[in-house]
């Protein structure tokens, strides 16, 4: 691999990119838009998936050092000559930090690098931590806190781990990084449409270690009866699938979904495929969200839609705590044993308009913090370029 001109700072990121995960190509878009805002020209992915990335207009260059299919004894014969050429390495966002194996590859890019290149420049931006599975695995993820230069934590609870686990001075609080997308405008995407009836947008979850306590059958059921309630309930319902990689079953639970409802005209499908705009478009379109997925909360939140939470893991429960939403509408995946309050809390929150959010934070604030610490990113980011003579 040729290095760039040395004017030309050569930007290495890992990030979960050609997943078919609508959050991780917000958050990576989100990152590349701030990096060129500093005058980066390109930025190279470590590695990526096969599905549809996002491009948006005049973006980076971004292109991959590895396919995600490329074997790890490649992986480290080529990393070996070509990390110690990149200037910075910028992890994140996202859930990265929580596997023994998530934590080590990461560890071992960063040492490769730091390794061949002394000045390199390390941050991981707009991350979660954990949850862990052991104890080692939580001690493994502070010593490559330690070694980072900036860190950027999206949730109060992974600040508080962070700062238990790592000595790093330089480890800072935010929210996630979608917060930062320039391209929408927030408040004003709500479309008023001439219907009656209101449009529930769904988002479910099927293929997790959360999920495998049910059988398929009883999920299937399970998420049929939510929809069910909220037909009658006469309102139409957009089952949204925000993750279409192979991870995951959603899209086809959600084609079974539908096969079985009676009214399957009322029902409708958007699947991301690649494309943040039209995603972000079809939640918009929603006057109350039911989401398993963080980033539906989020851009619930962002849009102004009332929104139930049921978690499958913690990140939900820490994003609802940090901006103030009510505890109310915030479930556990264990409600899906008997939904009955689920469903009474979903009544009750479409009675509700934009009320619902009086004691949270406003989505301005939230924005200006996430702001705030990507231009402490920003400005360590390019004060080590210049040190190293590469800006």
């Amino acid at each position: 691999m040729n290095s760039a001109p040395r004017n030309k700072p050569n930007l290495l990121s890992v990030a979960w990119i050609g997943h078919g995960d609508f959050g991780d190509e917000v958050m990576a878009y989100v990152m590349r838009s701030f990096l060129k805002s500093l005058g980066m020209e390109k930025l190279t992915y470590y590695e990526a998936g096969p599905e549809p990335r996002f491009i948006g207009k005049n973006d980076l260059f971004a292109p991959a050092l590895h396919r995600h299919d490329t074997r790890s004894v490649v992986k480290k014969i080529f990393d070996a000559f070509a990390l110690p050429y990149f200037d910075a390495l910028v992890i994140g966002g996202g859930s990265i930090f929580h596997s023994a194996n998530s934590i080590k590859w990461k560890h071992e890019i960063t040492r490769k690098m730091k390794y061949g290149n002394r000045n390199a420049f390390t941050a991981c931006v707009g991350v979660s931590l954990g949850p862990f599975a052991t104890k080692n695995d939580e001690a493994a993820c502070g010593k490559l806190l330690d070694e980072i230069d900036i860190v950027i934590l999206r949730d109060e609870s992974s600040y508080a781990i962070a700062k238990s686990i790592s000595r790093n001075p330089n480890i800072h609080t935010s929210f996630d990084s979608s917060f930062l997308l320039q391209d929408i405008r927030f408040q004003q995407m709500k479309i008023k449409k001439p219907l009656q009836r209101k449009t529930v947008g769904i988002i479910l979850v099927y293929g997790t270690e959360a999920t495998a306590s049910y059988s398929e059958e009883c999920l299937i059921s399970t998420y049929t009866r939510i929809v069910e309630h909220t037909l009658k309930k006469d309102h139409d319902v957009m089952l949204l699938t925000l993750y279409t990689g192979s991870s995951f079953q959603d899209r086809r639970i959600n084609k079974e979904i539908q096969r079985r409802i009676n009214q399957p005209d009322r029902v409708r499908m958007h699947e991301f495929g690649g494309d943040i705009t039209k995603t972000i478009e079809a939640l918009s379109n929603c006057d109350v969200i039911i989401s398993m997925r963080l980033h539906g909360i989020i851009f619930a939140y962002a849009l102004g839609i009332p929104f139930i939470s049921i978690g499958y893991n913690p990140k939900n429960r820490f994003f609802c705590t940090s901006v103030h939403y009510p505890e109310r509408f915030t479930f556990e995946i264990e409600i899906l044993s008997d939904i009955r309050p689920l469903l009474d809390t979903f009544d009750e929150l479409c009675q509700q308009d934009r009320s619902v959010f009086a004691e949270s934070e406003p989505v301005e604030k939230i924005s200006s913090i996430v702001r705030h610490n990507f231009d402490l990113f920003g400005k360590a980011l390019r004060r080590h370029l210049l040190q190293a003579g590469v800006l």
